[in-house]
């Protein structure tokens, strides 16, 4: 939000305007995405919301609809992920949630909910997101999401208790990387929240390599990028160099595909 306030007593705000496409869009022109560009796209995602939960903001309904693409040709791949409407986003703040929650009050889409949004409990905390994005992510790599139920009963039961089916009996996935792809997505999903992935809190840590990026090491930078936004980046950056070989399998060919 760039700016907001009345003009002849009309509210407005003003945005930055996007151009590009939804998340949504692609997977419904492409179906699924090539592992690599799976990679790439998820760590920017898990980058944007280390951000958010660092200021106490859970967005709490994270899905392809609320994921914008857009170009970008200083990154890599040449596109920037976005993520949209906070509407129903929540301050962790603990005044803030005994006066904004109400434990029961089930909010989310269900097809992305973490198991603890289902049970419709009060303490949802950044691991709720880190569970919607890892949806998000089996549903580029397959094409469909984890629990393909159509009922919104059935979707919430599904992510209580039953165990969705490994990306790789989907769709096929580069060797050198498809333990370590199932892997994150294991923990991201996990039931048990304790087991999710956790932004880091040394915070120090964080604001110095803000302050001095030239001068930030490796491991100041994996601090401040959170978790599972590094592991993507190693993985990605290990399944680069696995498919370097030029032509098809060569990454950055598929990342062009991906875009036409």
């Amino acid at each position: 939000m760039f700016d907001f306030g009345y003009h002849h007593d009309t509210a407005f705000i003003v945005m930055e305007l996007l151009e590009g496409e939804s998340l949504d869009a692609r997977l419904r022109r492409l179906g699924h995405l090539p592992a690599m560009d799976v990679l790439r796209l998820t760590r920017q995602l898990a980058l944007s919301l280390f951000a958010a939960h660092q200021r106490g903001v859970i967005h709490r309904d994270l899905k392809p609809e609320n994921i914008f693409v857009v170009p970008d040709l200083e990154v890599f791949g040449g596109e920037r992920t976005k993520i949209l409407d906070f509407g129903i986003a929540k301050l962790s703040d603990a005044e803030t949630n005994r006066l904004r929650t109400q434990t029961g009050l089930m909010m989310g889409t269900p097809v992305y909910m973490s198991p603890e949004q289902c049970r419709g409990a009060g303490s949802i905390d950044h691991r709720a997101d880190v569970y919607s994005l890892g949806c998000v992510m089996f549903q580029m790599l397959t094409g469909r999401p984890p629990f393909d139920h159509e009922g919104g009963g059935e979707l919430i039961a599904a992510h209580l208790k039953e165990i969705a089916p490994a990306p790789s009996s989907l769709v096929s996935l580069p060797p050198e990387i498809e333990g370590a792809v199932r892997a994150i997505l294991v923990d991201a999903r996990a039931r048990d929240r304790s087991r999710r992935h956790a932004p880091q809190r040394n915070a120090p840590a964080a604001r110095e390599a803000d302050a001095d990026p030239d001068g930030a090491d490796a491991d100041r930078g994996r601090t401040a990028e959170g978790p599972m936004a590094a592991r993507l980046r190693g993985r990605h950056d290990r399944g680069a160099r696995g498919c370097d070989h030029g032509g098809a399998g060569d990454p950055t060919s598929r990342l062009g595909r991906s875009q036409s």
